[in-house]
């Protein structure tokens, strides 16, 4: 495994799924009560990575840095990985920097033209240097051109309305998909009332359980992988058998530039 990162959560995954199958051995045993479950679960503890005690695998990720070493902190086996995390910048914060910038030579190509218009300077004396701005400008136009398309490509979202494309910006969209899943969870919301009034009628609840399935999930998966991280259906709690859709997470990650790679500072075993 090249990537050190995959290579740091593997390990970290790998050493936890060891006290998930031990958790699992726990509950799955029959002779054991609640409490005697419970305290075997508490008290164990894993192995560390590299030596054979039990003393379990500290693993961090802060300062930049990931890192994991032997659990013991009085006398630590030898296990040292640490990771130096790439660098990486946020491109709205980039188009604001590299705005700043090409301001500031705008006004020096201004004041080079003044110099010339009042005679303080010629344009023999100043021509490379005048030169030497514009292409500096064109440049950073450039730069400001390729951050700003990629961040306004990304706010276009593709979807389908009545069998024909669209290709709305991302509000326009979210409208869309908002409107439609609202209209679907109270047609859903509409069936449960209609189930609670007939316990007994077994079609009204397959029903809503195949809208919830053919509609909904459908529906919010789609708007989930155009727009969020993490969005879901949950129980209304001020409404017992309804269900609500909710925002969790909207990451931040995918306007990051990564501009040097992640590498190995330490490892040892």
């Amino acid at each position: 495994m090249d990537d050190p990162v995959e290579k740091f959560y593997k390990m970290k995954h790998d050493y936890e799924q060891k006290r998930v199958n031990y958790k699992k051995e726990v509950m799955s045993k029959t002779d054991l009560s609640k409490i005697q479950k419970k305290a075997r679960i508490s008290s164990y503890k894993n192995k560390c990575i590299n030596c054979p005690r039990r003393v379990g695998t500290v693993f961090t990720n802060k300062n930049k840095q990931l890192s994991a070493r032997c659990g013991d902190t009085l006398k630590p086996c030898n296990l040292e990985y640490i990771v130096s995390l790439g660098s990486t910048d946020y491109i709205p914060d980039l188009i604001v920097y590299y705005y700043n910038v090409n301001e500031e030579i705008k006004k020096n190509i201004i004041k080079i033209k003044l110099s010339i218009l009042f005679g303080i300077e010629t344009e023999e004396n100043i021509a490379e240097k005048f030169e030497t701005l514009k292409e500096q400008y064109k440049q950073m136009i450039q730069i400001l051109d390729n951050l700003e398309r990629y961040i306004f490509d990304d706010e276009k979202v593709k979807y389908q309305e009545m069998g024909e494309e669209h290709d709305k910006h991302r509000d326009e969209a979210i409208k869309f998909f908002k409107k439609k899943i609202a209209n679907y969870l109270s047609e859903y919301n509409t069936i449960i009332n209609s189930f609670k009034e007939d316990l007994d009628d077994k079609f009204i609840l397959n029903d809503a359980l195949d809208k919830y399935r053919t509609e909904i999930i459908p529906i919010v998966k789609e708007m989930q992988s155009k727009f969020f991280d993490v969005m879901t259906i949950i129980d209304d709690h001020n409404e017992e058998g309804k269900k609500r859709l909710v925002k969790l997470v909207l990451s931040e990650d995918k306007y990051e530039v990564d501009y040097s790679k992640s590498e190995v500072i330490i490892d040892k075993k």
